[in-house]
């Protein structure tokens, strides 16, 4: 073999050797962060766990008012209309009384939410005026 054949040979290796040294610590640095972001997933995955285990125990204990409530005469259609009037309100409330916005927020149709506030005497016109 020829000296610059030789040379050549020899620097090919050596900018193999520094490439390899560049990918094992790009991957180092994948690993790394890989092992970062599965901790975070498993905290974060504790958290959810934590937070649905609240949100069980807080429906279940509200079922059981409820139950009693049943129990006491409380009328359905009283509280699906109490239910609808305080959803129709901080929809108004949240869109400062903008009707079409308030509609959209509760997917229904604007002649519908009309149809609403007339039937349990809402006044659109003043929530336009309520600061948060």
């Amino acid at each position: 073999m020829s000296r610059r054949a030789g040379t050549v040979r020899r620097e090919m290796m050596q900018r193999q050797a520094v490439r390899g040294a560049h990918e094992g610590l790009l991957l180092g640095q994948i690993a790394a962060l890989l092992k970062f972001k599965v901790k975070r997933l498993e905290e974060s995955t504790a958290e959810v766990m934590a937070a649905t285990r609240r949100l069980e125990q807080a429906r279940e204990s509200e079922l059981q008012v409820r139950a009693s409530d049943v129990v006491q005469g409380i009328s359905l259609y009283d509280e699906v209309r109490r239910y609808e009037r305080e959803l129709i309100c901080a929809a108004l409330t949240h869109t400062m009384g903008h009707q079409l916005k308030a509609a959209r927020l509760l997917g229904v149709k604007a002649t519908t939410l009309n149809a609403k506030l007339k039937h349990y005497g809402i006044c659109a016109r003043s929530y336009s005026q309520m600061t948060d």
